[in-house]
């Protein structure tokens, strides 16, 4: 408030006026940045999925979302406590999409992998946890505390259950997850390299070209290739039959292939996949899938699984890329036993080095089947004694599993 005094004329007399007061109005507060900010959050808050987030961080965001509109007529205190409300709710919801959606996750690949194994205990006990874990993820009152545990726990039992459940005939499961960085995203952690070489060698990881799966694929190359074993060594599997799957390449053309190919080896063998015999694409960078059928592991045993080649010892002819290892499990008893169960009377197959014998008092046609159940050819069977050429693997002839080392 200003006081004002008037003093009159200019005449030499002095005059004082009376006291007048005058108010000046302070400029009106511009709200408009505070209610575009609030209006935003508002917008955005709305725009999340609430099935996806934490059940104990939907009530929160709904109150704040209450408590935010309208937002004309809201003074600036209000306007500035609503924001950081509404702020508060959202991150405290979108901290818990991450972790809702690895539990979804799990729960959906719980569930395909109930519909391929056999009855058991341990299904039963899976069946319980999804659906724990189920109500979960549903709850109103669940934290993020809580989302986390029971992914964690989904999980572990999940894994428990794949060493001990059996597929239907006729299908299998994937165990990937008990290899060591199947696709190098951590680099060459996990993998060994044993080597017959000279000179330098180049053996590591790299992202320069498209890799088979994520990021990375391993490159393995020396100036002089005798040998090269790129591998790891998997134990507490169980018992029964494999198939493992990869991904090969060279990029320097057909000139550097030799017979670079995917192994498998236990106690019982060692199983190999076809060669590499071919580049294609765009500077070679084209991959090619390969599998290894019909691996055995007995009991206890140890699964070693990689990549060999060999090479002339004087240059890099031998040398490979390779990515995207899978491992998947057929059961203890292979699905073909299931397929070709039935044997034709008269006739006896005995594996021999090299193939197999067979002895036969009647003539006819017997189909050859891999462990996993593919039909490999038809053998045309004369009565006597004769031997069928095979490479070496296991098979189902006559409704019997057969090795040929």
């Amino acid at each position: 408030m200003l006081q004002a005094r008037y003093s009159g004329t200019t005449s030499v007399a002095n005059a004082t006026s009376e006291e007048v007061t005058v108010t000046v109005e302070g400029a009106s507060e511009d709200l408009t940045q505070l209610q575009q900010r609030l209006q935003g959050l508002i917008d955005e808050a709305k725009a999340i999925d609430q099935t996806t987030v934490a059940g104990a961080t939907r009530a929160p965001l709904n109150d704040a979302l209450a408590g935010a509109s309208p937002v004309e007529g809201k003074t600036k205190d209000e306007l500035e406590t609503a924001i950081s409300t509404l702020q508060t709710a959202m991150d405290e919801a979108r901290l818990s999409i991450v972790s809702m959606a690895d539990l979804k996750s799990t729960i959906g690949e719980a569930t395909v992998f109930l519909d391929v194994i056999s009855e058991s205990a341990a299904k039963n006990s899976l069946v319980t946890a999804i659906q724990e874990a189920d109500g979960v993820y549903k709850a109103e009152a669940s934290t993020l505390e809580d989302v986390k545990a029971a992914q964690e726990k989904l999980s572990e039992l999940l894994s428990a259950t794949k060493k001990e459940a059996q597929p239907l005939p006729g299908q299998s499961f994937d165990m990937t997850e008990f290899l060591i960085n199947p696709s190098f995203e951590e680099q060459t952690t996990g993998w060994s390299l044993s080597k017959q070489t000279s000179g330098w060698e180049a053996f590591g990881t790299w992202n320069d070209r498209p890799a088979a799966d994520g990021l990375n694929f391993v490159s393995v190359s020396c100036e002089n290739i005798t040998s090269l074993d790129l591998y790891q060594t998997v134990s507490g599997l169980p018992a029964g039959f494999y198939r493992l799957e990869g991904a090969l390449r060279n990029t320097d053309g057909r000139d550097f292939l030799s017979d670079q190919h995917l192994y498998a080896q236990t106690a019982e063998g060692t199983y190999e996949s076809g060669l590499l015999s071919d580049v294609s694409g765009e500077n070679n960078n084209e991959w090619f899938e390969f599998s290894v059928a019909d691996i055995h592991l007995s009991a206890g045993g140890e699964l070693r699984l990689g990549v060999r080649s060999s090479g002339t010892g004087t240059g890099t002819k031998g040398w490979f890329q390779a990515d995207d290892f899978h491992l998947y499990y057929l059961g203890e008893t292979p699905s073909a036993v299931h397929d070709a169960g039935v044997s034709t009377e008269g006739v006896d197959v005995t594996p021999v080095e090299g193939g197999v014998m067979i002895r036969s008092s009647v003539a006819c046609r017997l189909p050859l089947y891999s462990i996993g159940g593919a039909l490999q050819k038809i053998l045309n069977v004369e009565v006597g004694v004769q031997k069928e050429t095979l490479v070496r693997g296991q098979y189902v002839l006559n409704g019997k599993v057969i090795i040929v080392k």
